[in-house]
């Protein structure tokens, strides 16, 4: 976040120098206020972009085989672009899917992910042929089973790879 704040301030100053340099090569007939306005333009344009760039990133660092099954995508007033073009704030994703060959379950990581805050992995058994799932404990050992709709994106996930 500090970095990003970082950024945010240095494009402001470069904008202001473009609205400053504006003003020099048009001998001050440009108005004063065009340097705030660049500065403030500059802002507000590295925000958004690193809004929206902010899931890209993030899933492109996801392990090897990982996969993205669910996206929470937000609309909000105060972002009025939002409306036109969701800005995604998390997501969920699949990876390292393994079979456990003695009682016949699979075993996966979730990651979720979210805007602003640290990224969860959590383990999870999958039993395919009930559709059910289970959290796994620190110790290894597995929470009660709970039905799950096999149409839920990480049933479907997990249990269609081979």
């Amino acid at each position: 976040m500090l970095y990003e704040l970082v950024a945010v301030v240095i494009a402001g100053v470069g904008m202001a120098g473009i609205g400053f340099g504006l003003r020099k090569l048009t001998g001050n007939r440009a108005p004063q206020w065009i340097v705030p306005v660049m500065a403030g333009l500059g802002m507000l344009g590295l925000s958004i972009y690193n809004e929206y760039a902010w899931y890209d990133v993030t899933s492109g660092g996801l392990p090897e085989g990982a996969e993205v099954i669910d996206t929470a995508e937000v609309k909000a007033f105060y972002k009025p672009w939002t409306y036109a073009w969701p800005q995604v704030e998390g997501f969920l994703a699949v990876a390292d899917v393994t079979d456990i060959a003695t009682t016949g379950e699979r075993e996966a990581d979730l990651y979720r992910m979210m805007r602003w805050q640290p990224a969860q992995i959590i383990s999870v058994r999958f039993k395919c042929e009930t559709s059910e799932i289970a959290r796994v404990l620190t110790d290894g050992s597995a929470e009660p089973f709970a039905p799950l709709d096999p149409q839920d994106p990480m049933m479907r996930a997990v249990c269609s790879r081979s």
